[in-house]
């Protein structure tokens, strides 16, 4: 789950390797990745 938005967490590894990412802030907007994203 995103919560924040913070620059330092590399994104892209983050959607290759998880299932399933909830995110609340739009953090994964314009990257590509193997995870389910739901935006809330």
């Amino acid at each position: 789950m995103i919560v924040t938005d913070h620059t330092s967490y590399d994104w892209a590894w983050v959607l290759d390797r998880a299932r399933l990412v909830v995110d609340t802030r739009n953090a994964t907007a314009r990257r590509a990745g193997r995870a389910r994203v739901v935006k809330l």
